[in-house]
């Protein structure tokens, strides 16, 4: 993701932008707030994050837009946060399209829609 933010500055000629980066050792809530609030004193004007769908994120965004900040999630959403917008896939369609694909190869044998099931094609 980084270099794909770094070529998008470059490309678009936004020189003034600078992007800063933090990668986690962990994913644990502590290890967001502490990346989130290194990048808040060093002066951000958006925040662009892969974070947990959890209350503690959800606050923590909410409180980030209200204070002005916009949040962009990316990879992982944010449901129900006041993210402007999420990137990433879309995991209904993403099922329906599995279910497309793998319809045709299970000969009828089992029904594919059935989530949870051990083996969705075989004997």
């Amino acid at each position: 993701m980084r270099d794909g933010i770094r070529t998008a500055v470059h490309n678009r000629g936004l020189n003034d932008v600078t992007v800063l980066v933090e990668e986690l050792k962990n994913r644990s809530p502590r290890s967001y707030f502490e990346a989130i609030g290194r990048m808040e004193e060093r002066g951000i004007d958006g925040l662009i994050v892969t974070a947990p769908d959890t209350l503690v994120m959800r606050e923590e965004i909410d409180r980030l837009v209200a204070s002005g900040v916009p949040v962009v999630t990316c990879d992982s959403d944010v449901c129900q946060s006041r993210r402007l917008y999420h990137i990433g896939q879309d995991m209904v369609k993403s099922g329906r399209v599995a279910v497309g694909l793998i319809a045709p190869l299970c000969g009828g044998r089992r029904d594919p829609r059935r989530y949870g099931q051990p083996r969705v094609c075989g004997a």
